[in-house]
């Protein structure tokens, strides 16, 4: 959950942290409730360690790491979005 948007992430492998291709990430932008839905896969850290997970819609990426929660939307290497968010149950 951040300041903007409301996301549900869904690892179809198993358990959160486990490695996966198919990852699912639904966006809600709290201004007016538009929703966007992505289809993706685990982001490894240097060490191999999954470090959160990243979403293709054509060419804008979005990126989620889990600690700390961050959203990042980019073109390239251009940030469009970025924000700060924290887990929610």
């Amino acid at each position: 959950d951040t300041d903007k948007f409301s996301i549900s992430l869904v690892n179809n492998c198993g358990r959160f942290e486990s490695e996966c291709g198919q990852m699912y990430y639904l966006g809600v932008r709290k201004s007016d409730n538009s929703t966007i839905s992505l289809k993706g896969k685990t982001l490894h850290g240097p060490a191999g360690k999954i470090i959160g997970s990243t979403y293709k819609n054509g060419e804008i990426a979005y990126t989620v790491t889990y600690a700390p929660v961050k959203l990042v939307v980019s073109k390239g290497s251009h940030v469009l979005v970025e924000q700060s968010g924290q887990w929610r149950k």
